[in-house]
């Protein structure tokens, strides 16, 4: 069973910024904002507005992702035609995977990634976060989690050619 956070509801905006080095000194840059929620019974919704800039122009669309560790089901959906892209059954830990380089951090969906080492305490947001990073020869991910939310509120991913930031903002309760 995949845990779930209960009883901590909370909406916020978020950001996801990835700076891509390309071949031949180029860059892409990839932006995605949007809304996370979670309810009490731990139902989560991540609405994102993708802008993707790159040699053949600037593009956005829209997708959002619904986490219902109460029907145990991950979904999402394209918020143009408003279908459902995907849906899985979240009992085998379909999750995040975040690559850091020559490895990948997997996370079941609705958990938080463990251990790696401490890199203190800091406010973000408003919100109490103990830090973590994880090195390898690869790359480095550093991220704060609110004790209070129990959510990633500021994730960093280092590496070779890429360097990406996930933040959450106007966090409300």
């Amino acid at each position: 069973m995949v845990p779930r956070v209960r009883g901590k509801p909370y909406e916020a905006e978020f950001e996801r910024f990835s700076v891509v080095s390309l071949p031949g000194g180029q860059t892409s840059t990839d932006t995605k904002t949007g809304v996370v929620a979670r309810d009490s019974s731990g139902r989560e919704l991540e609405q994102e507005r993708v802008r993707v800039q790159a040699e053949t122009g600037e593009y956005t669309y829209g997708i959002a992702r619904i986490y219902d560790p109460v029907g145990a089901t991950d979904y999402i959906v394209d918020r143009q035609s408003k279908t459902i892209l995907s849906a899985y059954h979240i009992s085998h830990g379909i999750g995040l995977t975040i690559d850091v380089g020559d490895i990948a951090i997997a996370l079941p969906v609705g958990c938080l990634p463990e251990g790696g080492d401490s890199t203190g305490r800091q406010v973000i947001e408003g919100q109490p976060c103990p830090g973590y990073r994880y090195t390898t020869e690869g790359g480095t991910l550093e991220y704060w989690v609110s004790e209070e939310l129990q959510a990633i509120v500021l994730l960093r991913v280092v590496t070779k050619n890429r360097e990406s930031t996930f933040r959450v903002y106007n966090i409300s309760r």
